[in-house]
């Protein structure tokens, strides 16, 4: 099936403690790869726009790299992806996974952060 707007929470750790968080307290809790998998599964026709939340996604990166990965692998075409961060800390190995998927995306004008 085509996902027009899928949203993935790849954990619920967070490294802040904002009072307006609609999430609630910060958990020790991440998606499983097995998990992304499935969802993934049932992808095949395409994902129009793939969102990362979290908590705080950047402290997941495995999960969104094995994501993208997975995307490519099944060549399940992707128009964009955003990540819903903080931006508190830089991460270099974020850059370099969404470097390598971004020429992937049907249309890189849906990329960002």
């Amino acid at each position: 099936m085509f996902i027009d707007s899928l949203c993935i929470e790849v954990t619920r750790k967070c490294n802040m403690r904002c009072t307006h968080c609609l999430r609630g307290a910060a958990q020790r809790i991440d998606i499983d790869e097995r998990s992304i998998d499935e969802l993934l599964r049932h992808c095949e026709d395409g994902i129009g726009c793939l969102i990362f939340s979290g908590g705080e996604p950047t402290l997941n990166l495995d999960a969104i790299e094995h994501t993208l990965q997975v995307i490519r692998r099944r060549n399940i075409p992707l128009g964009g992806f955003y990540v819903v961060t903080n931006g508190k800390v830089y991460h270099r190995r974020l850059t370099e996974i969404l470097d390598n998927i971004y020429p992937y995306c049907n249309e890189p004008d849906l990329c960002g952060l």
